[in-house]
């Protein structure tokens, strides 16, 4: 699970304040600019079956979701049908809020109420133990909330966003800001190949080829840091920078799910299935 703020989903309390589909509809959360266009709105558009096998020809998940935006989004900001270029150029936020509503739209009735159901002890899911038994969760997708980032977010010459954070260098004392792009969906499709040419044996190497990827400008440099950039560095200023990055996140759909089990008492935590639509699901009833 990410280090990111969870939703409690052991019990429906009435939301304290509106969800983030009727908050903010077709907007994007994080728009960005792109050959000086700003994309800040998305319409759907009709589906097709070409979807199903495009989807079928990828493993990579990012990939799948890049396929499946450019089947789903008929207009992205002014562009018409906007080819993978674009989409990729999507903040990884904003694409995971596309998915929420996409899956809300697939949904008939007033109440858009997502069932997943799970086995308690699946270690699929990551969970240790469990005692076997079938748990269905119910989530009202109109209740789901947006997260704020733990910064402004701000945008680079290029209108790419990024956040800014600071840390104290340990060895020197000093106060040393860096800036951090927000993660596009074309940045996880790539990052998640190298991992993957890698059969996921060196999780350290992944996690330094991330930081250096998305590092947008170290200590006023001009630029990051890079991979062995990052390993010369004093291992304590090292430790400092990456605890400060771990607290760094942006805006977002806030998708952490914790349930307890009826039959053990159990409690697990699992992620709200906002890509759903992407795959042939059952539409749940609607409840009035």
């Amino acid at each position: 699970m990410s280090n990111w703020p969870r939703r409690d989903g052991l019990s429906d309390p009435t939301p304290q304040k509106l969800g983030a589909i009727e908050t903010l509809g077709f907007t994007l959360p994080i728009e960005f600019h792109l050959q000086k266009t700003l994309f800040k709105d998305f319409v759907f558009g009709p589906l097709a079956g070409r979807l199903r096998r495009e989807l079928s020809n990828t493993t990579n998940p990012y990939r799948s979701s890049i396929v499946a935006l450019r089947h789903a989004i008929a207009k992205l900001g002014p562009i018409d049908k906007p080819g993978e270029q674009f989409i990729r150029n999507i903040p990884a936020p904003s694409a995971e809020y596309i998915h929420l509503v996409r899956t809300a739209h697939e949904i008939d009735g007033p109440k858009k109420i997502l069932v997943q159901s799970i086995t308690c002890g699946d270690e699929n899911m990551g969970m240790m133990e469990g005692c076997g038994a079938k748990i269905k969760v119910k989530t009202n997708l109109a209740d789901v909330q947006m997260v704020e980032g733990t910064a402004q977010i701000l945008y680079t010459s290029e209108g790419l966003p990024y956040q800014e954070l600071t840390f104290v260098d340990p060895e020197t004392q000093k106060q040393i800001m860096i800036k951090y792009r927000v993660p596009t969906l074309g940045d996880q499709e790539s990052l998640w190949e190298k991992m993957r040419a890698k059969k996921g044996e060196d999780p350290g190497d992944f996690l330094q080829h991330q930081t250096s990827h998305l590092m947008y400008d170290y200590d006023g440099r001009g630029r990051g840091l890079t991979f062995e950039e990052l390993d010369a560095l004093p291992i304590k200023t090292y430790d400092a920078m990456m605890k400060a990055a771990s607290n760094r996140y942006p805006p977002h759909v806030d998708t952490d799910i914790t349930v307890r089990c009826g039959n053990c008492a159990r409690e697990h935590e699992l992620p709200l299935a906002v890509g759903e639509w992407m795959r042939p699901f059952e539409k749940a009833a609607s409840e009035t």
